[in-house]
């Protein structure tokens, strides 16, 4: 955990300009290589709609499609190389609140079935880099009390959460670091549900 944290502690950043998704995500996938070693990546990024099917537009099919699912598969593309050429690199997905498998949903069914997808992402980033020290997982949080969430419906959420709290994102992340920290990474193609338990 020390080692990963050292990592991430020198870790850049920078702004992604997201006005034209496609054209953002070409930027983003053609800057990777003037960032240097990528030894830890992690795609947390999640746009959500919530409408149900019939209320869907194709716009809302093709920006979560391609942000919720496309992202993170053109970013495992990229690093996945040399990652494995160095011999060592780990990946990080976040998925959704129960996108750990086949479920149906009344209200969020483009974003939690891009969600969902990630699961055959990081079950093929893993079987392509297991002889190669390359681990992928992907975890699912439940609900989680971010800066996104108004009062009141952070009410409405803990009244559903187990035991009545939600998760916090320091939490999560923990965990989710726990999961990759060994070597080699043991739980490589795991779908993970970082949820406390939660049902609807």
């Amino acid at each position: 955990m020390d080692e990963l944290r050292r990592l991430g502690a020198g870790a850049d950043g920078f702004l992604l300009d997201l006005s034209d998704p496609i054209d953002g995500l070409a930027r983003l996938v053609e800057s990777l290589p003037g960032l240097g070693d990528i030894d830890i990546l992690a795609v947390a990024f999640g746009p959500f709609v919530r409408k149900g099917l019939a209320r869907t537009s194709l716009a809302d099919w093709e920006r979560l499609a391609l942000l919720d699912l496309a992202l993170p598969g053109a970013l495992c593309s990229a690093v996945l190389p040399a990652m494995a050429s160095r011999g060592w690199g780990r990946i990080l997905l976040f998925g959704g609140s129960r996108t750990d498998g086949i479920r149906s949903y009344s209200s969020n069914a483009a974003y939690a079935a891009a969600k969902t997808g990630l699961a055959v992402l990081a079950k093929s980033v893993a079987a392509e880099g297991a002889s190669r020290g390359v681990g992928c997982v992907l975890v699912c949080p439940g609900l989680v009390d971010t800066e996104y969430l108004g009062e009141t419906e952070r009410e409405t959420l803990r009244a559903r959460a187990p035991g009545g709290r939600l998760a916090s994102p320091a939490g999560i992340a923990a965990a989710a670091v726990g999961l990759i920290e060994a070597d080699p990474c043991l739980a490589s193609g795991a779908i993970v549900a970082l949820d406390g338990g939660l049902s609807f």
